[in-house]
């Protein structure tokens, strides 16, 4: 596809065409670049600390597993686990229409299969 023509071809791929191509969310002037990182980051932060730790770890690693199997498996542990405790607090949240109040750390607080899946 169109990721294999720019690295075999090695050519300079400017950023409309990254952004027109899928390869880039936002094409932002100088200016536009920190307000945008920081709303994005915000938007982040509403959410579990471990729900988005564990996000982070199955898009690295579940591709490497040897077989689809071994992703579903780590997929079903963390819905599991997030069931307990962060997913409890954004039903209720949703259901009572107010913000959601995590409490969760991802220093701490990350389920006991991780990381030795």
């Amino acid at each position: 596809g169109t990721a294999l023509e720019w690295i075999y071809s090695g050519d300079l791929i400017g950023a409309e065409e990254l952004t027109q191509k899928g390869f880039a969310n936002h094409q932002l002037a100088a200016e536009e670049l920190l307000p945008k990182a920081y709303e994005i980051a915000r938007r982040i932060t509403q959410h579990s600390q471990v729900a988005i730790a564990l996000s982070r770890q199955m898009m690295y690693r579940n591709a490497s597993l040897p077989h689809p199997q071994s992703a579903h498996e780590v997929d079903s542990l963390a819905i599991f686990y997030a069931s307990q405790s962060s997913g409890k607090e954004g039903v209720s949240a949703f259901l009572e229409k107010r913000p959601p109040e995590f409490v969760d750390k991802a220093s701490t607080d990350m389920p006991p299969f991780y990381p030795w899946w």
